[in-house]
């Protein structure tokens, strides 16, 4: 097992065992996570305009704002049906396709 995978599954079972009891709705649930998604998306966009006016930003903070990017990608991919192999493969093979 890939390290990307077993930290896929430790996501996934983080937030299959601390997912808030009232959130038993499943397409809610998708609805929460994929707004984080884009939540953290404008997070990592308002880095780079800090970059682009001050000149730098901590590693840190990309290192925060990516890490939680990528939580929220590896829950909507496995709510979805898929993991986050899947999607990386798909897009290699489409974009090997695309540019060679």
């Amino acid at each position: 097992m890939t390290t990307i995978e077993k930290m896929s599954n430790r996501i996934i079972q983080e937030r299959q065992r601390d997912i808030d009891p009232k959130v038993r709705d499943k397409d809610l649930l998708l609805h929460q996570m994929v707004a984080g998604l884009a939540e953290e998306s404008g997070e990592i966009a308002g880095l780079l305009k800090r970059v682009l006016r001050d000149g730098s930003v901590p590693q840190e903070r990309w290192l925060d704002e990516l890490g939680d990017l990528f939580w929220y990608l590896v829950n909507v991919a496995d709510m979805v049906g898929l993991s986050i192999q899947d999607c990386y493969k798909y897009n290699e093979t489409k974009l090997r396709g695309r540019y060679s």
